[in-house]
């Protein structure tokens, strides 16, 4: 089973110079691998569907999947669910920074495309490869390409010479 974490209700403040309380929030219902998938992938839809303004395919899509009490409500609990807090740093920093889930999880998956495939621009960008990992290694080993790429260059002319 996975639990989703109990995020504090939106809106919820104290008084200046006091101690923030901790607010009462319901916690999050438990859902089984199955279920979270789903209830993950349906909580991306309507992120996405409700920041690109489609309230006519949000409202058809509320009829045919109505929300229940599993249903994921907090982009946070999307964020922990998914492990996107360095990803949606990294999308932070693009310019223009995409708004929604889907859309930061697209440019991230490009990026790695073109990384993967020895795009050095790629690799250049990303000042913080090394929160993913994986990446980390393959945006140096693009740069060691294209860098052993132009002293190939530099070494073939000066033998011209």
């Amino acid at each position: 089973r996975i639990t989703t974490p109990a995020m504090p209700k939106e809106g919820s403040s104290s008084k200046p110079g006091k101690a923030k309380a901790p607010a009462a929030a319901a916690p999050e219902p438990e859902l089984t691998k199955g279920e979270a998938v789903e209830e993950l992938a349906q909580a991306l839809l309507r992120e996405y569907m409700h920041r690109k303004g489609a309230k006519a395919a949000l409202g058809i899509f509320d009829e045919e999947s109505p929300r229940t009490d599993k249903t994921i409500k907090s982009r946070a609990v999307m964020t922990s669910l998914m492990s996107m807090q360095a990803i949606q740093a990294r999308c932070a920093q693009l310019d223009p920074a995409p708004a929604t889930f889907m859309e930061q999880l697209c440019a991230y998956r490009l990026r790695k495309r073109r990384i993967a495939k020895g795009d050095t621009d790629a690799a250049a960008d990303d000042s913080s490869a090394a929160e993913d990992g994986p990446s980390a290694t393959e945006a140096a080993l693009a740069d060691t390409r294209a860098r052993i790429a132009q002293l190939r260059t530099q070494l073939d002319a000066a033998k011209d010479e």
